[in-house]
């Protein structure tokens, strides 16, 4: 891709990986390549080892990113998924013994809409405040049977999700990137009524 404005080299100088913006028939991407030195010309030539994003899949991709950084950084530093199966585990448990999930509006970055925590035999059930199926939630929470109903739909996700008869590495990103493109679909779903 000529003309590539690079904005970060990471790596040697003889095999650096660069990211880039360009175009690509006339559309707009963010190229993430890893590159090499060619010895007889001293010039950087790009390997077919990289990835062009266009527009409409670049913000998905840095959401999934995001939202996965924490998980992520624990895989590649040796200390992840276990954690993770440590928490859906205490969350089954609590669920099993009667405790009722508490339902509760914060904001963080990604694309998930609900996050499940655990705290002993406490269940706690996190709605993405800037999501459109929050606002409808929170329409009917005077409803307690509503509001329960909805904490334990998702609290037997993240059940299900930790039961799933998959190794551990492969459950995690296959749940990863379902609960991304639910939240997508949902919000899509919920934008195209609003319009109605």
């Amino acid at each position: 891709m000529p003309d590539n404005q690079v904005v970060a080299s990471i790596g040697s100088p003889q095999r650096p990986i660069l990211i880039s913006l360009g175009e690509i028939e006339e559309s707009r991407v963010v190229d993430i390549r890893r590159y090499y030195l060619d010895k007889t010309t001293q010039e950087l030539r790009p390997t077919q080892k990289g990835i062009s994003i266009q527009a409409a899949n670049f913000a998905e991709i840095f959401a999934c990113l995001s939202d996965a950084y924490g998980l992520i950084t624990e895989w590649l530093e040796g200390t992840g998924v276990s954690d993770q199966v440590k928490r859906q585990s205490a969350a089954v448990k609590a669920v099993s013994s009667g405790s009722k999930p508490q339902l509760k509006t914060e904001a963080w970055r990604g694309a998930s809409f609900f996050k499940v925590n655990t705290q002993g035999a406490d269940v706690e059930v996190a709605l993405k405040a800037d999501h459109p199926i929050t606002d409808r939630i929170q329409a009917v929470k005077s409803s307690a049977d509503a509001a329960q109903l909805l904490a334990d739909l998702l609290t037997s996700f993240e059940h299900a999700a930790g039961n799933a008869t998959v190794d551990e590495d492969a459950r995690t990103v296959a749940l990863s990137q379902l609960e991304t493109a639910w939240s997508n679909q949902l919000s899509s779903m919920l934008k195209s009524r609003k319009g109605n």
